[in-house]
């Protein structure tokens, strides 16, 4: 494969490399356990790529400590609570690289990574995005929230070819000039609404067969309940179009982490080898869809006080 690199001319980097083609913002909150697997495999995955990693972190542990130990990964800290999307759109801001990724330091890309992420970035891809894998013996609220993020990512079921849905910002690559014509929102880079930029620009997301990420950990579960409100909040925020939309969301929020727990049943029970940690994260997993609908009503309510001020 040919990677897209720098003109002839290109001056070299503070380090005496040629400028990097690829920057990858891993986003890190208390990911002091696992932040080093995340790197490394970063570097193996990119070792043939000229790569710019950047780790934007908001955590109250060491993390920042550990990411100082890496040779060629900047860091960049921001006060703790920050959430991944604001995260994502500082190391975006400093990043300085034709194709961006976004990461987070809880997993750790699959070395085929780099080959086949950047081999999909066509022209006519705004987005490029691989399936997630779960490791074997995570506890049950690490399962819990693996499944209830990315049981539509799942190793075994993500089809390479054009997505009429979503990739998983999490394990993404975008091409730089395609986000900045694109803009990003305000208050972070929350992908849902960066991919509804890029489809109107008429470009097509992807997924990518072998780009694929294993989530290793998981934010402690009060991070997690917070963050699955919030980002419940934003999307409902983002769904409530008209009057009756916002009705029908408030509605339908007390049905919403039954819905959510059987849509993802579907998904992972097809896969045998999961069924045994869907069946121990079924408790964290309910507690997590309980969060994301309270927040998606709380958007939709929002939404309605925003339209009516």
């Amino acid at each position: 494969m040919t990677l897209p690199g720098p003109s002839a001319g290109t001056p070299p980097d503070c380090a005496g490399n040629t400028e990097p083609v690829l920057s990858v913002v891993v986003a890190t909150v208390n990911a002091e356990r696992t932040i080093d697997r995340c790197l490394a495999a970063w570097h193996r995955a990119t070792a043939h790529i000229p790569t710019d990693i950047v780790v934007v972190d908001a955590s109250t542990d060491r993390t920042i400590d550990r990411v100082a130990a890496f040779p060629g990964v900047r860091a960049i800290a921001v006060a703790p609570g920050a959430l991944v999307p604001a995260l994502w759109a500082r190391g975006l801001e400093s990043s300085r690289s034709r194709f961006v990724a976004f990461a987070i330091g809880q997993c750790e890309v699959t070395a085929p990574w780099g080959d086949r992420m950047m081999a999909a970035m066509t022209p006519a891809v705004g987005g490029a995005g691989g399936a997630f894998a779960l490791r074997s013996g995570s506890r049950p609220s690490v399962a819990g929230w693996f499944f209830l993020r990315y049981s539509n990512y799942l190793e075994g079921r993500w089809t390479a070819g054009p997505v009429a849905g979503e990739i998983a910002g999490d394990n993404a690559l975008y091409r730089r000039s395609d986000l900045s014509a694109a803009g990003t929102p305000a208050d972070g880079f929350w992908e849902i609404e960066v991919h509804r930029r890029l489809r109107r620009a008429g470009l097509t997301l992807v997924a990518v067969d072998g780009g694929t990420t294993v989530v290793i950990d998981a934010p402690a579960p009060g991070r997690v309940l917070r963050e699955r409100f919030v980002h419940g909040r934003h999307f409902g925020a983002y769904r409530a179009t008209s009057g009756a939309m916002r009705l029908r969301l408030i509605a339908a929020a007390p049905l919403v982490p039954a819905l959510l727990v059987a849509r993802i049943a579907r998904r992972v029970w097809p896969a045998a080898g999961y069924r045994p940690a869907f069946v121990r994260a079924l408790p964290w997993l309910c507690l997590f869809a309980a969060a994301w609908a309270l927040g998606e009503a709380a958007g939709a309510c929002r939404q309605a006080a925003v339209r009516t001020a």
